[in-house]
């Protein structure tokens, strides 16, 4: 019996412990969780007049905020001595702890300014300030980018790009349709002169629905089956490599146009479907060609014979049409067909002397990038800088790089991809919806040394 009671004795003492240690390890009361624009310690806001909120710590019964002061220095120290250099809200009566507007003088760029908080309780006496919490400004408006947009495309992708490659169609589509119970063929020629013995080629394509193509009477690329959704992606080039199909001299391309009459959401009957193709051709002498599509390609519904070979006489084909979408039609416009651009590498050495204070780094994209600093990647983010409109906008990211730059040679390297600035987003896997400029890459560097000058 005298044992039990001993146990008990102790396990009471040891909960009365915890109790007493829980109790002396309780915060002291007064504002909390500071942030700006709704993040804790952001690193680059790109906003001139930024918005503070906070959280009031006090268990006490009723407790609520009266009244707020926000005091802005320019160092941590000038807040615990009492100096506000930059702004002092002056104390607000108000319950607002959400949203509290900056309202001093112009932000510098590219700055960290610190802040804490003053808040009154219920019966009017203050609570302990808040500890200095701080924030950074990024660039803030466009001129303090002194960076360039830079950018790489292959010679190919070069090419294609700038090729005269035209929307056309067969003029007798629309009787074609209204006459079919089925699928429509419609077969496209050219003859291209090569001058000289060819490096590499590339043939590139598209057509609603699909498409065959052959070259020199050779086929390259295969027409899909419809699937059994009845709906098929076509307004991105499909490619074929056709070096070993082309000759010096003259060369017959063939494309086989095909368009589905169980797909639902193909082209009206007033409208032909459309195709385009690029032959990319790069000479032996390191010279580039590209012959594209246009209203000099002849053209015929439903073809027969050896209309695919060389030796075929297409002088009774009528020419092809530029196509034209119908007034008042529903369908998105056609747009630009080419592939999105391969990811590219992108580097680029400097030096820097003399101790390093920090070191920030602000980078955006036309597409999406990853920054790497002397081999080292920059950040965690994935898919930078993210999804907008970039016809209107454009987000970037500041980056603290302080760790990754050293005294001496220095090397910055990026990759650089298409990401949803030109790849397709949606259905009929359309690119480059958002311009016709190719992925591009903005990234700018700014080093503060320790004796406080900046390059």
């Amino acid at each position: 019996m005298t044992r039990e009671i001993a146990r008990w004795l102790a396990l009471g003492m040891a909960v009365g412990t915890g109790i007493a240690s829980s109790i002396a390890q309780a915060p002291a009361a007064g504002p909390v969780e500071l942030q700006v624009d709704n993040l804790k310690t952001p690193l680059g806001i790109d906003d001139p007049a930024p918005r503070f909120s906070w959280q009031l710590q006090d268990p006490a019964r009723g407790a609520r905020q009266t009244a707020y002061e926000v005091l802005i220095a320019s160092s941590e120290q000038n807040l615990r001595d009492g100096k506000a250099d930059v702004w002092d809200s002056g104390r607000v009566n108000s319950p607002q702890s959400l949203n509290v507007r900056y309202d001093g003088p112009t932000l510098a760029p590219s700055t960290r300014y610190y802040w804490q908080v003053k808040v009154w309780d219920a019966a009017g006496n203050a609570y302990p300030a808040s500890e200095p919490s701080w924030w950074e400004t990024a660039l803030l408006k466009p001129e303090q980018w002194q960076a360039k947009w830079i950018a790489y495309e292959t010679t190919e992708e070069d090419a294609v790009r700038h090729a005269s490659a035209a929307w056309i169609a067969n003029p007798d589509a629309k009787e074609a349709k209204t006459a079919m119970h089925g699928e429509q063929h419609f077969a496209y020629r050219d003859t291209v002169n090569l001058n000289k013995p060819v490096q590499s080629a590339a043939l590139y394509a598209t057509a609603e629905d699909t498409i065959s193509a052959w070259v020199n009477g050779t086929e390259v690329l295969k027409a899909d089956p419809l699937p059994p959704w009845k709906q098929m992606p076509w307004k991105k080039y499909v490619r074929a490599d056709v070096k070993a199909q082309l000759a010096q001299g003259a060369n017959t391309i063939a494309i086989e146009a095909i368009h589905y009459g169980a797909n639902p959401n193909g082209a009206a009957i007033e409208e032909a479907p459309p195709m385009s193709a690029t032959l990319f051709v790069e000479y032996a002498d390191g010279t580039t060609a590209t012959f594209g599509s246009g209203t000099d390609w002849k053209t015929a519904a439903h073809p027969s014979g050896d209309w695919q070979k060389n030796s075929f006489n297409d002088s009774k084909w009528k020419n092809a049409v530029a196509w034209v979408q119908t007034p008042g039609s529903d369908d998105d416009p056609l747009g630009h067909p080419w592939i999105p651009d391969s990811v590219k590498e992108l580097r680029h050495t400097f030096a820097v002397n003399g101790p390093i204070q920090s070191a920030r780094l602000y980078a955006t994209a036309l597409g999406t990038y990853e920054m790497f600093l002397n081999g080292k990647r920059v950040g965690d983010d994935v898919m930078d800088p993210g999804w907008t409109d970039y016809r209107e906008r454009l987000k970037y990211q500041a980056f603290d790089v302080t760790s990754l730059v050293t005294n001496g040679e220095n090397a910055i390297g990026a990759l650089l991809a298409p990401g949803w600035y030109s790849t397709p987003l949606e259905w009929f896997q359309q690119p480059n919806n958002y311009g016709d400029t190719p992925p591009a890459l903005r990234a700018q560097l700014r080093i503060e040394h320790a004796d406080g000058s900046v390059e």
